[in-house]
């Protein structure tokens, strides 16, 4: 054994002999319920299931990979209630609803202005589906305006037409083709 590790170890057996042991209290036992939290008056789990009653959307498919509209709708207010109603860290919705914790931050980034709106219109402790009900309308509201949505042509795809594209020039007929 070399000095130095000889050093270390008497270092070692004093720092045990002065810094007291600590005893740890049992954990506390768990209470049936998965993924509670303790800043906020209700659970998450609670959340997610007054959001798939409304939006009416399986449990299952909240937390697949589904892009279909009605489904993002309802996993970022999901996501915004629990974050405003159950305190629920980034990571925390990260890990349930199988997302990074960006993708969460961007979902509630997204839904505060109503949320905010929300909380001054509803009284303090208001029933949750009152907040996924009002949410839902919101998001319908706003959905007017919404400029990611493009109008679609009588054939039933997104794709742009040539008149989309460019004026007819003269000589030419609707599908832009010159007339003889």
């Amino acid at each position: 054994m070399t000095e130095l590790q000889r050093q270390h170890q008497a270092w070692m057996a004093a720092r045990q002999r002065m810094v007291p042991k600590l005893e740890l209290a049992p954990a506390p036992a768990p209470v049936g319920r998965d993924w509670l939290t303790v800043s906020g008056p209700y659970l998450m789990a609670d959340i997610i299931k007054e959001v798939c009653r409304v939006f009416n959307v399986r449990k299952e498919i909240l937390f697949s990979q589904d892009k279909q509209d009605v489904v993002v709708r309802a996993r970022q207010a999901a996501q915004a209630l629990s974050r405003h109603l159950a305190g629920a860290s980034y990571g925390l919705m990260g890990r349930r609803f199988k997302r990074d914790h960006t993708t969460v931050t961007h979902s509630i980034r997204k839904l505060q202005p109503v949320i905010d709106k929300l909380a001054l219109i509803l009284p303090p402790l208001s029933p949750i589906d009152r907040w996924v009900e009002e949410v839902l309308k919101q998001q319908t509201e706003n959905d007017n305006g919404n400029k990611y949505r493009r109008p679609k042509n009588g054939a039933g795809n997104s794709a742009p037409t040539n008149a989309d594209i460019r004026p007819a020039r003269a000589g030419e007929d609707d599908a832009g083709v010159g007339m003889a």
